[in-house]
C-alpha cells in the first residue's frame, strides 16, 4: 500500500475519535489548559523514576517543569488564582527545600523530593482545568481509573488471610497472583491497595445511585462492584473504617432519607457487637499486624509517640523525606514492636508530614485538606444544575476516606500511589473551583430533556 492511501486510511480510522474531541478542541481555554497539563505531565516520569535514570535527567526535568509552569502561569490565564492553593504549594516547596538542607542522606531524600515535585505539578495541572470542557470527562475518567487500578493491583497484592472472620484462606489461593511491577518487585501491601481503591469507591457509588441514564448507572455499578470487591479482599480495617464514616455522610448530604437507612444499619451493628464476644472484637480490630504480630494497636501507639518525639526535636525542618526509618532506628529505638518488616513510616499521615517535613509541612497539608473540604461543601450547597454536584459529593467522600484511613496508614509514602492521590486532589480542586454557566443542562438529564435555568 502506498503512503497516500495509508494516510487516508489512518485519517478515516481516526475520524470518530476526532469528532468526540472536536467540542473540546474548539474551546480556547480548554486547548490552553489542556496543552499546559500535557507539557507538565511529560516531566512526571523523569521525576518519579529518578533513581533509575542518569542524575542529570531529573535535574533537567525540574528546570523544564519550572519554565513550563512559569509560562502557563504568567503568560496566560492564571490557573488556580483567587484561591489559597498557590500559597499552600509555595509552603510545601519551602518545606521540601528545608528537608534537602537537613537530611543526612541525600540519596534517600532527593528521589522522594523529585517525586513530590511531580505530585505538586500534577495537582497544579489538574486544578487548572476548572474552567475547561475537559471536566465533562472527569466522572468517566474516575470510574475508568478506579476499575483499572482494581484489575491491576489484584494480582500484585500481598493479601493477608485470617485478619477477619468472613474470609477463608482457600479463597486467596484461587485469586490471580504473580504480578511484580518493575518499580516494586515485592508487590503491593494490602493496606496500600485497600486505601488507594477506597478513594475511588465513593464517587463510583454516588454516580451509580444518582445517575438517571441506565448506561451510566450500569458502568458506575460495575465499577463499584469491582472496586468494592477488591477492597473487601484486602481486609484493610483502615479502608473499612474510612468508608463506614464517609458513605453515611455523603449519601445523607445527597438525600436526607439515607440518614434513616444508616441509623438502622448502626442499630444492627450495635446489636451485633452486644452478642459478639469482646475478646474477639479486640482481636479483629487491633491485632493481626504484619509489623507487630499480635499487637497492632500497641505497635502503632509506640510509633506515634516516636513520631511526636521526632517532631519535637526537628520542628521547623523535619528530618527529610524518607528519613523516618533511619532516624527512628538511630535515635528513637523501639521497645514494644517486633520488627519483622521494615517500618518505613509512622502509620499516620499527619505524623508523617510533621516528622519528615516539620510543622510548616504539616500546616501546609492541613491547609490543603481543609481548603478542599470547605470548597467542596460550598460547591455542594449550590443548585445541582451543572453536572458536578454528585461528583463533588463523591470527592468529599474520597477526602474523608483518606483522612480516616490515614490515621492508621500512609499510602502516599509509595511514590507511584501518591501521584494518583495528588491527581485526585487536583481534580477535586478543579470541580470545587468550577463556576457553572447561567444556563446548563440538569445533572444526569438525558440529551432529550429540556435545558433549565
Amino acid at each position: 500500500m502506498n503512503a497516500p492511501r495509508l494516510l487516508d486510511g489512518a485519517f478515516s480510522f481516526s475520524m470518530p475519535f476526532m469528532s468526540l474531541l472536536r467540542p473540546f478542541l474548539a474551546d480556547r481555554a480548554t486547548r490552553h489548559s489542556g496543552a499546559g497539563a500535557l507539557l507538565v505531565l511529560a516531566a512526571a516520569p523523569f521525576l518519579l523514576f529518578s533513581q533509575m535514570l542518569p542524575g542529570w535527567l531529573p535535574v533537567a526535568a525540574v528546570v523544564y517543569l519550572a519554565a513550563t509552569l512559569a509560562v502557563f502561569t504568567f503568560a496566560g490565564p492564571r490557573w488556580i488564582d483567587h484561591s489559597p492553593f498557590p500559597i499552600i504549594l509555595g509552603l510545601l516547596l519551602l518545606a521540601l527545600a528545608a528537608g534537602l538542607w537537613v537530611t543526612p542522606d541525600l540519596t534517600i531524600t532527593l528521589p522522594r523530593t523529585y517525586a513530590f515535585l511531580a505530585n505538586l505539578a500534577i495537582f497544579w495541572a489538574m486544578a487548572g482545568q476548572r474552567h475547561t470542557l475537559w471536566l465533562r470527562l472527569v466522572a468517566g475518567g474516575l470510574l475508568l481509573i478506579g476499575s483499572a487500578l482494581a484489575l491491576f493491583m489484584l494480582p500484585g497484592t500481598q493479601f493477608i488471610a485470617g485478619k477477619l472472620l468472613f474470609f477463608e484462606t482457600k479463597l486467596y489461593a484461587r485469586l490471580p497472583s504473580g504480578l511484580s511491577p518493575f518499580w516494586n518487585p515485592q508487590g503491593f501491601h494490602a493496606n496500600l491497595t485497600g486505601g488507594l481503591l477506597a478513594l475511588f469507591l465513593p464517587p463510583a457509588l454516588l454516580l451509580f445511585l444518582r445517575a438517571q441514564e441506565w448506561k451510566r448507572r450500569l458502568l458506575a455499578g460495575l465499577a463499584s462492584l469491582l472496586i468494592g470487591g477488591v477492597i473487601l479482599l484486602t481486609q484493610s480495617r483502615g479502608a473499612f473504617l474510612g468508608l463506614a464514616v464517609a458513605l453515611p455522610i455523603v449519601t445523607s448530604l445527597m438525600d436526607r432519607r439515607w440518614g434513616r437507612f444508616w441509623v438502622l444499619v448502626g442499630l444492627a451493628g450495635a446489636a451485633l457487637l452486644l452478642i459478639w464476644p469482646p475478646a474477639r472484637q479486640v482481636s479483629i480490630l487491633w491485632q493481626q499486624s504484619p509489623v507487630a504480630g499480635e499487637s497492632s494497636l500497641l505497635a502503632r501507639t509506640e510509633l506515634w509517640s516516636r513520631a511526636l518525639d521526632m517532631t519535637g526535636d526537628f520542628p521547623f525542618t523535619g528530618v527529610g523525606l524518607g528519613m523516618f526509618e533511619p532516624v527512628l532506628n538511630l535515635f528513637y529505638p523501639l521497645t514494644e514492636i517486633y520488627q519483622r518488616v521494615p517500618i518505613l513510616h509512622p502509620h499516620n499521615i499527619l505524623l508523617q508530614h510533621s516528622a519528615e517535613m516539620g510543622v510548616p509541612g504539616l500546616i501546609a497539608h492541613l491547609a490543603l485538606y481543609g481548603v478542599l473540604a470547605l470548597l467542596l461543601l460550598r460547591r455542594i450547597q449550590r443548585p445541582p444544575n451543572d453536572g458536578f454536584h454528585t461528583l463533588a459529593l463523591g470527592l468529599l467522600g474520597s477526602l474523608i476516606v483518606y483522612l480516616i484511613h490515614g490515621q492508621f496508614e500512609v499510602i502516599t509514602y509509595a511514590a507511584r500511589a501518591a501521584i494518583l492521590v495528588w491527581l485526585l486532589w487536583g481534580v477535586t480542586a478543579a470541580i470545587a473551583l468550577h463556576k457553572p454557566a447561567p444556563l446548563r443542562q440538569e445533572e444526569d438529564a438525558t440529551p432529550s430533556s429540556p435545558i433549565s435555568a
